[in-house]
């Protein structure tokens, strides 16, 4: 695929992207939301009591321990894996691509690391650099998520957007929902975006997220 068409597509899209709101804006840098048709994962880290301990005969002197709350370590949220219909380069393949994304950004939200993001984001995906950069202010902050689910359904037609190049637009509703320590409120949002993924080097990649009306 055409480098170059990308990069002119990339720069017609950035004022749309530049609009979104919720977790496509500043919403991901506090508290979340909740949503859709991929199964939810959520991550509950309740606190444990640790045992009181006592001497060998059971004599502990008249004075007990007192029990420490230890919490317990989050689960580990598993590496979303690419699904066969990625492999192809029509439709079908498209939309498998925009709903993998959104595990991809789910799981790069909850386990505050971009590797995986970074993978498949676009040099020129606006959206995308602007996750990271949630997601590196959080890290720098010490301010973590506990846990973040986007559920995810396509909304309405997918549309091929390419010249010359094989690029989808593909209409999506999110519910969004990020859950704090105590302290923080947990967000809940729905919103509806377009995912547009185009083929790069024979892989597909996110070039840029866009709102919907």
């Amino acid at each position: 695929m055409s480098v170059s068409l990308l990069r002119s597509y990339a720069v017609r899209r950035a004022l749309s992207v530049l609009v979104v709101a919720g977790l496509l804006g500043a919403g991901v840098t506090g508290c979340s939301n909740d949503a859709g048709a991929k199964t939810e994962n959520t991550v509950d880290a309740s606190p444990t009591p640790a045992n009181t301990t006592t001497d060998g005969d059971g004599d502990s002197d008249g004075a007990e321990e007192p029990a420490q709350d230890t919490p317990t370590e989050p689960e580990q949220r598993p590496v979303p894996e690419e699904p066969e219909a990625m492999k192809t380069g029509d439709k079908a393949g498209a939309i498998a691509a925009a709903q993998y994304f959104v595990e991809v950004i789910e799981y790069s939200m909850h386990t505050s690391t971009t590797d995986l993001l970074e993978k498949y984001s676009y040099e020129h995906c606006d959206r995308c650099s602007h996750y990271i950069e949630v997601i590196n202010t959080r890290q720098e902050k010490n301010v973590l998520p506990k846990s973040v689910v986007i559920n995810s359904s396509q909304e309405g037609h997918p549309e091929f957007r390419g010249e010359g190049a094989i690029i989808w637009r593909v209409p999506m509703h999110l519910q969004i929902s990020e859950q704090w320590e105590a302290g923080k409120e947990p967000r809940k949002e729905e919103v509806k975006v377009s995912f547009s993924v185009a083929i790069d080097n024979g892989h597909w990649v996110l070039v840029g997220v866009g709102e919907e009306d």
